[in-house]
């Protein structure tokens, strides 16, 4: 058990990781754009006061790294500490307890990108009571919504970072019953791990399922009659979405797809931005030699999946002995009625064979994918096809998807039209040659694959 809690936590640090990496790549976030979706929704209120209902997993501390309250600019409101007030204000509160340096003052200090417990605040968890923290400003004015960073002293205590929370602002609470939820801090300050809530999200009405990070052990009767080959979570909800690659379809050198889609569990499709999706590894384009491929991530949330034209695909190099995995992160907690999956059609052997999918950290799904049809059966190049060959995760029971998608839900019997694989002494042979199977292969073995044609 112990030795499945490392390899969960060290699967977690190399996506926790690689998102990192990512996200210091973007540009930094426009402003505009979120102004732009708030349209005239507002708040006007002089006091805001957060309840901390839920850490991330410490059962005995919560803290964050730092609060911003934002004007109708998204600009940050100068505060001052007589005008803030919490209970429990810190853990010198604790009795017994004195001179800890994780106190109230820290999160208005400015220090919110960092490691450093010293810029941070900690106070005791009660599981199930209040932590209030209110701030009161000198008058009245138009509030936008908030910045806030979680606990981030290492990836072991973001689990003391809030997970929940309720916000009243002059008594009114405005997160209703659902409560906002709080991304987890990543452990690392390698990037700006800000996250913006806007009080406009919170004053539209839900139009799904309320959020719920945790992934519902409850199966409904309607799922059952899909008949599918694993426990199946209903409407699951999260921040990040990870699909673990396990196993290719039979290529030992390259693994791919050619999309994916989330629906919510109305079935409507899930928008994902191509700065919001990425993978390890990143394409062939980390290959030597290689440069300016165009089978990059962005390509699985492009529009054009039946086909097998390389400049709408994802195709990475595969190695059974390093971790790969394809990631889709959000903003705020979004909730799951399906994952659709396109394998990779191009060469069938290069397709996942097997895989999990986890929603922060959480797994909701271990199973296997069938291979995709041979390329002499795919459609042509440069186009796409009617004859859509998905393969659906379900996690609603709304009888309509059910019914729509029923005929392509992954099952376990899935094959993959594996080659027969001879062991020798430990090593295997195939078609002619001999791989080790206890360490990662040599690219000089690795077999050539690029794309020149200019064709779109």
């Amino acid at each position: 058990a112990a030795a499945a809690a490392a390899t969960t936590s060290s699967q977690a640090s190399e996506e926790a990781l690689a998102v990192l990496q990512h996200l210091q790549s973007l540009p930094p976030q426009d402003d505009t754009q979120l102004l732009s979706s708030m349209g005239q929704e507002l708040m006007e209120g002089q006091v805001v006061q957060f309840n901390f209902v839920e850490s991330w997993g410490d059962p005995y501390y919560m803290g964050l790294a730092g609060l911003e309250l934002l004007d109708k600019d998204l600009t940050p409101i100068p505060v001052s500490m007589d005008m803030i007030e919490a209970c429990p204000r810190d853990l010198n509160d604790m009795k017994g307890v004195s001179g800890d340096k994780r106190r109230l003052e820290n999160l208005f200090d400015g220090h919110c990108r960092t490691t450093n417990d010293a810029h941070m605040w900690l106070i005791p968890h009660t599981p199930r009571g209040d932590h209030f923290l209110t701030i009161r400003l000198p008058e009245k004015r138009a509030l936008a919504g908030f910045n806030v960073w979680n606990y981030n002293k290492n990836a072991e205590d973001t689990e003391r970072g809030i997970k929940l929370a309720h916000v009243f602002v002059d008594d009114r609470e405005i997160t209703s019953d659902r409560g906002v939820f709080f991304r987890k801090a990543p452990g690392h300050d390698l990037f700006d791990f800000k996250q913006t809530v806007l009080f406009a999200d919170m004053l539209r009405p839900a139009t799904g399922p309320a959020a719920s990070n945790q992934a519902s052990v409850q199966q409904s009767k309607v799922l059952d009659r899909t008949m599918p080959e694993y426990v199946c979570p209903l409407h699951p909800s999260g921040f990040v979405l990870t699909l673990r690659l396990l196993e290719t379809c039979g290529d030992p050198f390259y693994v791919g797809l050619n999309g994916i889609a989330l629906l919510d569990p109305q079935g409507q499709q899930i928008p994902i931005s191509p700065d919001n999706i990425l993978a390890e590894p990143h394409s062939i384009n980390v290959l030597e030699g290689v440069n300016g491929d165009p089978r990059t991530p962005d390509k699985l949330i492009d529009g054009l999946n039946d086909t097998c034209n390389d400049r709408h695909v994802w195709l990475a190099p595969w190695d059974e002995h390093q971790k790969a995995f394809v990631q889709v992160f959000f903003n705020s907690p979004v909730a799951l009625g399906a994952v659709l999956i396109w394998n990779y059609s191009k060469t069938p052997a290069r397709g996942v064979g097997r895989m999990q999918i986890t929603l922060d950290d959480r797994l909701i799904f271990d199973g296997a994918l069938r291979t995709s049809r041979p390329t002499s059966q795919a459609p042509a190049p440069y186009s796409t096809s009617d004859d859509d060959q998905h393969q659906t995760i379900l996690f609603t029971d709304n009888e309509k998807v059910v019914a729509e998608e029923k005929s392509r839900v992954v099952t376990f019997s899935a094959t993959h039209g594996r080659e027969l694989r001879l062991v020798e002494n430990g090593r295997i042979v195939q078609a002619g040659k001999r791989y080790d199977a206890y360490h990662s292969l040599n690219d000089q073995e690795r077999p050539k694959t690029s794309v020149t044609s200019k064709k779109p």
